[in-house]
């Protein structure tokens, strides 16, 4: 990567699929390439000296991304028996970042412990900012 000029993000992650030379990034890895990605996006967030969040977004940047939260975790790479990758929780319909974080979050806090399929119990629903007791 050396040389490249960093603004050119497309070329530069072309460079990077190019170097991999694999259909699904098996050589060199999806994770490592996003990581090489991203963080020549922060380098030019510094250099231009703004939070990644405005470089990324621009002047009028006033949102942020809807959370996502992995809850359950399977798949090939899994200690467990899940056939399928991961389990998502998306906090649709809220109204601001806050309040999907406590949707997103909510559900996952009564336990305290990793889920896996043999230590995990449904817990009872609870909404956002109630106790349990």
């Amino acid at each position: 990567m050396h040389g490249r000029n960093a603004a050119d993000w497309e070329g530069l992650d072309r460079a990077l699929i190019d170097l991999d030379g694999t259909a699904n990034r098996a050589r060199l890895g999806a994770n490592a390439l996003l990581g090489v990605s991203r963080a020549v996006e922060r380098a030019q967030a510094v250099d231009a000296n703004q939070p990644l969040w405005r470089y990324l977004g621009g002047e009028s940047a006033d949102l942020l991304p809807m959370p996502l939260l992995n809850l359950l975790n399977g798949g090939v790479h899994a200690d467990n028996p899940v056939d399928f990758q991961e389990f998502m929780l998306v906090p649709v319909g809220a109204s601001r970042f806050s309040y999907a974080l406590r949707m997103a979050v909510g559900p996952t806090t009564p336990s305290r412990r990793p889920c896996t399929p043999a230590a995990c119990r449904p817990a009872s629903a609870t909404r956002p900012g109630s106790r349990r007791r």
